[in-house]
């Protein structure tokens, strides 16, 4: 069996140069990719806060009156509720199990009143300008406790995690690869 007269023999043949890039080409193609991609983040974050300032509750320091006995047992906690061009809250104020409770939120025009045992939470607070103040009064009527948390609405950083996700994945989808 001979080889054909224009092919040496198998065994002179020079080997095939390997078409795999070299491991340092890769490592800089890699780099280089996430410069992108890291750009990319940084001016999302950067058009994020300039132009999606929204308003949301920024709360002070409580103040507090004793109650019968040097009683405090008022508690607050409030809660962010993200709506599109803010973020408003509600509050759930706590007393003693068996205590009465009277809240009384408000901010300008609006102003809600509540009463319950142990427990009360407010309806989510209407969305106001930047600016707008209110204030919140608990009371534990059983041991005459006071609590007043006065608050204002300010702007916040920016919209929520999951709105800034989806803008970003919007935006990659949108460029070109250059």
């Amino acid at each position: 069996m001979s080889n054909p007269p224009n092919r040496p023999p198998q065994q002179q043949r020079p080997p095939q140069e390997q078409q795999r890039p070299k491991q340092q080409d890769q490592k800089s193609s890699r780099a280089k990719d996430q410069s992108k991609a890291n750009q990319r983040t940084e001016e999302f974050r950067e058009s994020a806060t300039k132009t999606d300032v929204e308003s949301g509750v920024v709360t002070e320091q409580a103040v507090v009156v004793e109650g019968a006995g040097g009683a405090k047992n008022l508690t607050t906690q409030w809660v962010d509720v993200w709506l599109p061009g803010g973020k408003p809250m509600y509050i759930i104020v706590n007393t003693l199990p068996g205590n009465d409770l009277a809240v009384s939120i408000e901010q300008r025009s609006w102003k809600k009143s509540y009463v319950g045992k142990g427990r009360v939470q407010t309806d989510v607070t209407p969305i106001a300008p930047i600016g707008t103040q209110g204030h919140l009064i608990a009371k534990d009527t059983t041991t005459g406790e006071e609590l007043t948390v006065k608050f204002h609405w300010g702007s916040i950083s920016g919209p929520s995690l999951f709105a800034r996700l989806v803008k970003l994945v919007k935006r990659l989808f949108q460029s070109t690869p250059g």
